[in-house]
């Protein structure tokens, strides 16, 4: 054998021995790890855990999380997606494949500090591997510059995705500003909770952004351990306003509103609401070429980014909420007490007063109506009712609507009876037990006894069954099961009466054709008189005095009731009203700067005019920061507005 050709064997012997260990290690084994990215967030910023599995056959990978506790400061991990990438290769002959699979989990923080995240275990081909452990940093909220102390605890830093310096410039300048009436409900209690996006003009002209924007996105937190009643959908267009919230001026522009209730005690978390934003940025739209450059069309459509200009990404949000969520107390909770929190009245009625027995049926439809939250209530408990028998479950109907500053819920529920017993009968009052969350105390209400009158049936009365032996059990009666929430949407299509144009040779179309000429022309000068009246009537300065005095007295509700926020924003809305009709405008015109201007050209002295530019201005940040104000700023502010509406003689 030659030296050459035991040269080249060996080096053929070799690389089949390298092949035979790659093929070897390629179809044995298994690996798994863990990662976290990014490593360090900001409190209320999201990181994504992710899981990725190296698996050689065809067995599928199972997972079982670490477990979190959602009070350490993280959230448990939530499922954001996956990813599986094959390599295969051909060896002597055999075909073997490697498979990597990729998971991904996000983990929403809470709390400022340094946490590990447990390792998560993954069983597969009959054999259980541990990841390893990933640790997180979670940084404070940067502190927003300028910022009002009335805005403390409530500004988020937005989010700007791979660009940290831009995200510390807008820090204060973009947010999502939570509004909440109470923060340590009685568990079931209603609360409610408004968002509204809030923009500093001279934080955008310092991140040289440009204030258009386009939305790209909205994200309302699901509000897993609450039921929720929207109230104010997010809106397809925003309407700013100006608003002076602890001095300064903002852009304020509300977007969503609900009213929710527990589901059960303890610290609850609201999760972020987000909205996804792009602005274009000051001085990087692209040129536009020479045969669009001057085109009024193409031109208005630059500064959009329409045609090329560079815009970034700004992701706005408030800072999660925490709620103390207390549990009702047990003393002097009534046995049928059922859940009902809030203040409710109970109503209850018959479709008919006479019947007679066993021929007829009666509706008897009872009503629980409130401020609280009615449609996790279960059917009342009936009284015993020995003259009638109960056919079946109830029919439920459940409603809501908004009543000034206050959400009005409702349950329906609709029994049907049948009368057995002839004679003077009477339906006893229904009782309803709940807990008042301002007296902190339970209380009862009851409907009044409903009368009938039973006559005797035609049909005779069944036979009763025979006694049980006193071996046997008689079977108790099945508990009601809580009802779904049905909503009816009325499908009546509407008709034309009369039916076209016939009436035109009816009578009166008869009377019309043969009408002298006079009685025509009279008939015309009442239709304009008529019609010069309809126009005084919507007269604009009109409607917004009267709309201003309803929001007046809306505001003079919510004092009554303790609710420093919403009679602070009736306040504000009031006075713009106000001086829209003084000053013949919309009251979307009307500003600060608007108010000092037409006060001053109208000769009104300085301190009156300082008086009511503060008074707005208070408004406003009570508005949006309600536990800065106490009852007696609430009744300075009210009596203050209502001075304003009723001066004699008005301001123009």
């Amino acid at each position: 054998m030659s030296g050459r050709w035991q040269s080249s064997f060996a080096r053929v012997l070799l690389a089949g021995l390298l092949m035979l260990i790659c093929c070897a290690g390629f179809g044995q084994g298994s690996r798994v790890s863990a990662s976290v990215q990014p490593a360090q967030v900001t409190v209320g910023d999201s990181a994504t855990d992710t899981i990725t599995v190296e698996i050689t056959g065809a067995d599928t990978p199972r997972i079982t999380l670490p477990s979190i506790d959602p009070n350490s400061g993280l959230s448990a991990p939530s499922p954001a997606g996956q990813q599986s990438n094959i390599t295969s290769q051909i060896v002597n002959g055999r075909f073997r494949s490697l498979q990597q699979v990729i998971y991904s989990y996000t983990i929403r923080t809470s709390k400022e500090g340094t946490f590990t995240i447990p390792s998560a275990s993954v069983s597969l081909n009959g054999r259980t591997y541990e990841t390893q452990p990933v640790q997180l940093r979670v940084l404070g909220v940067p502190k927003a510059v300028n910022a009002p102390a009335e805005l403390e605890g409530l500004i988020a830093p937005p989010d700007v995705p791979s660009n940290p310096e831009l995200k510390r410039k807008l820090t204060g300048g973009i947010f999502v500003l939570p509004v909440l009436t109470k923060t340590d409900p009685y568990n079931g209690e209603q609360v409610r909770i408004s968002y509204h996006l809030v923009i500093d003009p001279n934080a955008l002209q310092q991140a040289d952004l440009q204030s258009r924007t386009t939305l790209d996105g909205v994200k309302v937190p699901e509000m897993n351990d609450f039921i929720s009643d929207e109230l104010f959908p997010f809106p397809q267009d925003l309407k700013f306003q100006e608003r002076k919230i602890g001095g300064k001026l903002y852009y304020v522009a509300p977007v969503y509103e609900a009213v929710i209730s527990s589901t059960k005690s303890g610290k609850l978390t609201i999760e972020p609401f987000q909205i996804s934003m792009f602005f274009n940025q000051r001085g990087q739209q692209r040129q536009l070429p020479a045969p669009f450059a001057n085109d009024p069309f193409f031109s208005s459509m630059a500064p959009l980014g329409i045609m090329g200009g560079s815009s970034v990404q700004v992701i706005a949000q408030s800072p999660p909420l925490t709620l103390d969520v207390k549990p009702v107390p047990d003393a002097g909770k009534p046995a049928d007490f059922s859940g009902a929190v809030g203040k409710f009245t109970i109503g209850a009625t018959v479709d008919k007063t006479n019947a007679r027995a066993y021929d007829d049926t009666v509706a008897l439809t009872v009503t629980v109506q409130g401020l609280g939250n009615a449609e996790s209530l279960s059917p009342p408990r009936l009284p015993q009712m020995s003259a009638f028998t109960v056919l079946g479950d109830p029919d439920v109907k459940t409603e809501g609507h908004k009543d000034d500053d206050k959400y009005i819920s409702s349950k329906t529920f609709t029994y049907t009876l049948r009368p057995t017993t002839p004679g003077n009968q009477s339906i006893p009052p229904i009782s309803l037990s709940y807990f008042d969350p301002e007296k902190k105390e339970y209380e009862r209400a009851e409907t009044d006894a409903l009368p009938l009158i039973i006559a005797p049936g035609t049909h005779p009365a069944p036979q009763a069954a025979p006694p049980a032996s006193s071996s046997e059990t008689p079977e108790q009666q099945p508990q009601t099961a809580p009802e779904v929430d049905l909503r009816y949407i009325s499908t009546k299509q509407l008709q034309s009466p009369g039916g076209g144009l016939a009436w035109i040779w009816g009578p009166l179309g008869i009377l019309l054709f043969l009408a002298p000429p006079s009685l025509l022309t009279a008939a015309s000068a009442a239709a304009a008189l008529r019609a010069r009246r309809e126009q005084r009537q919507v007269d604009p300065a009109r409607l917004a005095k009267t709309a201003a005095n309803q929001h007046l007295k809306s505001a003079e509700h919510a004092l009554h009731a303790k609710d420093i926020r919403e009679m602070a924003a009736q306040l504000a809305e009031a006075i713009r009203l106000h001086f829209a009709a003084e000053f013949h405008t919309s009251p979307g015109a009307v500003t600060i700067p608007l108010i000092e201007e037409r006060l001053r050209s109208a000769g009104s002295p300085a301190d009156e005019i300082a008086h009511i530019t503060q008074l707005l201005e208070e408004c406003d940040s009570v508005q949006y920061a309600p536990a800065s104000s106490n009852a007696a700023d609430a009744q300075r502010l009210y009596s203050s507005a209502a001075n304003i509406l009723h001066k004699p003689g008005g301001y123009a």
